[in-house]
């Protein structure tokens, strides 16, 4: 898959100015501290990691596989 260099710059600047707003909304509201959240989380429910990578994976290694780059 060969994506114009326009397309993935642009992809890039939107997730990184999203990612900003979210993190100014949240250091608005002073008393949530989302890292401690969501630490928390997945240390009260162990499996949402493993089953989220076993989910990813299979997506992962297509993508490493058909992409010329690494081969």
């Amino acid at each position: 898959m060969n994506l114009p260099s326009e397309v993935i710059w642009s992809l890039t600047l939107t997730s990184i100015i999203g990612l900003w707003l979210t993190w100014q909304a949240i250091k608005m509201n002073s008393n949530i501290d989302i890292f401690y959240i969501v630490i928390n989380w997945f240390r009260e429910k162990p499996i949402i990691l493993p089953s989220l990578l076993l989910l990813i994976s299979p997506f992962c290694f297509t993508f490493f596989k058909k992409s010329p780059q690494f081969l």
